[in-house]
């Protein structure tokens, strides 16, 4: 696929056309239950073959984008995560983490502000909410505005320079993935899954994601998992409890950023998340398709009431007590969970460095200008430089660590190991 084609997928060209949702949603059900049948799975084969190829792989999850299946996932220790923050010091409590260096870089100035205030999760009325149409959101009051300075109404926050952390994954992180674009903000039905389905959920969305992040860590901790994976441009973990699993490798300061440099990240961002279009590289998630709970496998309404997306699922018709049997199969699935024996392996190290550099090396040698091979230089290695104040930028020691980066995925435990180490920082 054409790099153009995924940047329009990124841009909500292809993908979904987002903006800020009012999403409404169920009531407590009540006892009586729908179960999956092969009937179903059948009938609706096509969607289930879709969401098992497009699981963890960002093509196919933006086509797809209102998902409508969970997954056991597990990150296996070694895996490297990353986080931008305002302090040197290790994150604790509920925070994000991304897969890419990039993705964490992008979120560095706050440029979008809230309007209005915070929503607060009310419960329909058991007896008296209908079934099916009062999940269908009203539009409220809440506007998203870019902070610009011919914006008379943005309230504008500096740029904020602050810190990348890297963690490392120290045990395995047992999530639940989300299927389809589930980290995306938008009204097509792509948060379906998490306000309708898992949190009985009515009133505005949209960007209300700390109340909806803790939301789902609430569940998480009934289920006994450590939290959830979504898409949105890229994949991104709700971490529920960062102390618990991680450790903090390395926390870089940034150099201060300008509101314009916001492109810059962006187009970066783009190019990562553009190498990950078949998975999520290096065995960093393993997804149990065995147990798989998807909407798909039940006689489910899942009619979308926009006739020009008729081609996306939605869960805005089902009642509450379809909703609560997929509920509670997913609760099941995660209480079987099974952590599997994985590690990072060599060549899923090779395949990182590969997609990261291959095309910029590729680049340099064979078009680029000195000043083309100075920015791209300065793009790749400034990610791993401290730029503390006091001490200036080190480029030495960033020059190190972009060689040690992705060889330390790897635990050198044989001698084997060691040599391919050294041969890999080399290279």
């Amino acid at each position: 696929m054409a790099l153009w084609l995924y940047s329009l997928a990124v841009l909500g060209v292809i993908g979904p056309h987002c903006h800020v949702s009012a999403t409404t949603s169920a009531t407590p059900p009540t006892d009586s239950g729908m179960q999956p049948d092969s009937n179903s799975a059948r009938d609706i084969a096509r969607r289930i073959f879709n969401a098992v190829h497009s699981a963890m792989r960002r093509w196919g999850s933006s086509l797809n984008h209102n998902g409508m299946s969970f997954f056991p996932a597990t990150i296996p220790p070694g895996v490297l995560l990353y986080h931008r923050t305002t302090t040197p010091d290790a994150v604790t409590g509920l925070e994000w983490l991304a897969f890419e260096i990039e993705h964490a870089e992008v979120f560095a100035p706050l440029l979008l502000e809230r309007q209005g205030p915070p929503d607060h999760p009310q419960n329909h009325d058991r007896q008296n909410g209908p079934p099916g149409t009062s999940h269908l959101h009203v539009p409220g009051p809440e506007k998203l505005v870019v902070s610009r300075p011919d914006t008379p109404r943005a309230q504008v926050r500096p740029p904020r320079d602050g810190y990348l952390h890297t963690y490392r994954v120290t045990r395995p992180q047992r999530l639940l993935y989300i299927d389809g674009m589930s980290g995306a903000k938008c009204d097509p039905g792509t948060l379906d899954t998490q306000d309708i389905l898992l949190r009985n959920r009515t009133g505005r969305g949209g960007f209300d994601e700390r109340h909806r992040a803790q939301a789902l860590c609430d569940m998480a901790a009934q289920w006994q998992i450590d939290g959830i994976i979504r898409m949105e441009a890229g994949f991104e973990v709700i971490k529920c409890r960062f102390e618990d699993g991680m450790e903090l490798v390395s926390a870089k300061k940034r150099p201060q950023r300008r509101a314009d440099d916001r492109d810059l990240n962006q187009m970066e961002h783009m190019r990562a998340v553009a190498q990950r279009y078949w998975d999520i590289a290096a065995t960093r998630v393993h997804v149990d398709f065995s147990k798989m709970v998807s909407a798909f496998f039940y006689p489910a309404n899942l009619t979308n009431p926009d006739p020009k997306a008729a081609e996306h699922p939605r869960m805005v018709f089902m009642p509450w007590e379809e909703l609560e049997s997929i509920r509670t199969d997913v609760a099941e699935s995660l209480s079987m969970f099974e952590v599997p024996r994985l590690t990072e392996s060599w060549q899923g190290v090779t395949d990182m460095v590969f997609s990261r550099y291959s095309d910029r090396l590729r680049f340099m040698a064979e078009k680029a200008t000195w000043n083309d091979i100075r920015s791209e230089v300065s793009v790749l290695l400034d990610s791993f430089v401290d730029h503390t104040p006091s001490a200036g930028p080190d480029i030495s020691a960033g020059t190190r660590e972009c060689a040690e980066h992705y060889p330390r995925l790897v635990n050198s435990s044989t001698w084997q190991d060691k040599l391919i180490r050294v041969a890999f920082e080399t290279v």
